[in-house]
């Protein structure tokens, strides 16, 4: 931080956290409101709020919430907004993190004399950085390939799900440092760059032969 600060010739006292996918984790909950006039976006923050002071979950901090579906009067809609009845219910979209892991990285960043702003989800900045709109309104599926860990996020307007797993882009390279015999885990690396897909092939006889320490691989 020091080397940062000289580099920029200012002193860094705030900071935006960035949690991976292993630290986050989605949850939901429908919450039913009674409606005795027409429906405004000010009364709709009021339900969001009351929405999240039902949600109990003492482990968990909540990072981000969103509205993904409401239904009026037994009708789904897709914003209330102007209209009148008597029941509506809102699904939530809550993102949290585990709540004594980020009391330990603030406490440690509090040490360092940073304080933490605002703290985002990775997939989440992801998605506002490589989504259009388009992307958004038919929805997408947006991988994020870490070292160790596996995060993808479903995008449907907004980000409507997130989850991960422990294993990352570090246990394919052990995989091929493995199978193909491989030296180093560096040669692992190049062949991951140059030749991984994610497109369904069909491998037939006139595939390219790759020859690598004497082996053949396709």
């Amino acid at each position: 931080m020091y080397i940062s600060e000289k580099q920029i010739n200012f002193n860094i006292t705030k900071i935006n956290l960035i949690l991976s996918g292993c630290f986050t984790k989605s949850f939901y909950i429908l919450t039913k409101f009674q409606i005795t006039e027409e429906i405004t976006n000010e009364q709709l923050e009021i339900f969001y709020k009351e929405a999240m002071r039902n949600f109990k979950k003492n482990d968990v901090e909540i990072l981000k919430y969103y509205p993904i579906e409401f239904l009026l009067d037994s009708n789904l809609v897709d914003k209330p907004i102007g209209m009148i009845g008597r029941e509506l219910i809102i699904r939530m979209h809550i993102i949290a993190c585990d709540k004594s892991a980020l009391d330990n990285m603030v406490y440690t960043l509090g040490r360092c004399h940073l304080e933490v702003e605002r703290i985002f989800p990775s997939i989440y900045l992801s998605g506002l950085v490589l989504l259009n709109e388009t992307d958004l309104q038919q929805g997408t599926l947006l991988l994020d390939l870490g070292d160790s860990t596996i995060t993808w996020g479903f995008f449907y307007n907004s980000l409507s799900y997130l989850n991960s797993i422990n294993e990352g882009i570090n246990f394919i390279n052990q995989s091929i440092l493995k199978d193909l015999n491989l030296e180093n885990i560096e040669e692992a690396r190049v062949i991951l760059a140059k030749y991984a897909t994610a497109v369904d092939i069909n491998f037939s006889s006139s595939d390219e032969l790759i020859y690598i320490n004497q082996n053949q691989a396709i």
